[in-house]
């Protein structure tokens, strides 16, 4: 996904809200990561750059097949540019994870509204871009829907989809019912989707506005140190 610049309606660039949640991640599990690599002679540079993982292409495949376009394009586009070919197991195990996500999708009855959609919150000063919007059953509960690379689904996830549920009823006038995450896991071929309601992210709102309030707080800290 390209890296999307948010700007208030005077031109003020504001932080989007992964920006905002990354200041505040929690670094333990990242450390362990890079000195595990440390202690086996591996940079942990050279491991952050290396090829694509399996749950990667899984992500994109689904991208393409939401967008409108064909999974195969995903398969295209990592051969180009892992320099591998169809044999690569990773492929393989993309192809699994991707063929549970259609089985899900076809029984979710989900229809998609709008994807890749970039909005801006006058009134927090943040923005952010929504993976998807749409409806389920014949209700037509409105539905975020987000996917993620990942081998567990972590706190932060919840605190980032429940900010995007608030910048579109900001612009939107629409209040977001149901958040759904779509996971794919780094190297395996899983497929896991998970689903909350509103009121149970309620605290996941309270904790962004805390963090976009210390974020903004610590930029001043920043410029006074300097």
């Amino acid at each position: 996904m390209a890296t999307h610049k948010y700007l208030l309606e005077d031109g003020t660039r504001v932080p989007g809200v992964t920006t905002v949640i990354g200041r505040f991640k929690e670094a333990g599990g990242l450390i362990h990561w890079a000195n595990q690599l440390g202690m086996e002679g591996i940079d942990y540079r050279d491991a952050r750059d290396t090829a694509a993982d399996a749950g990667t292409l899984g992500h994109s495949m689904v991208d393409k097949f939401i967008t409108g376009g064909e999974a195969s394009e995903a398969v295209v586009d990592f051969i180009a540019a892992n320099e591998c070919d169809s044999t690569d197991k990773r492929i393989e195990l993309a192809q699994q994870a991707y063929q549970s996500f259609k089985i899900w999708w076809s029984a979710s009855k989900i229809r998609v509204l709008e994807t890749e959609v970039p909005l801006v919150s006058e009134e927090h000063r943040f923005g952010g871009c929504l993976d998807g919007i749409g409806v389920v059953g014949n209700e037509n509960t409105l539905t975020l829907l987000d996917w993620k690379t990942s081998n567990r689904i972590y706190g932060e996830y919840l605190i980032q989809i429940r900010a995007y549920g608030a910048l579109w009823l900001e612009n939107r006038g629409e209040q977001i019912e149901r958040y759904n995450l779509a996971r794919f896991g780094k190297e395996g071929a899983d497929f896991h989707y998970h689903s909350w309601s509103a009121d149970q992210l309620e605290p996941a709102w309270g904790a962004f506005l805390q963090m976009r309030e210390l974020y903004e707080t610590m930029k001043q800290l920043k410029a006074l140190a300097s």
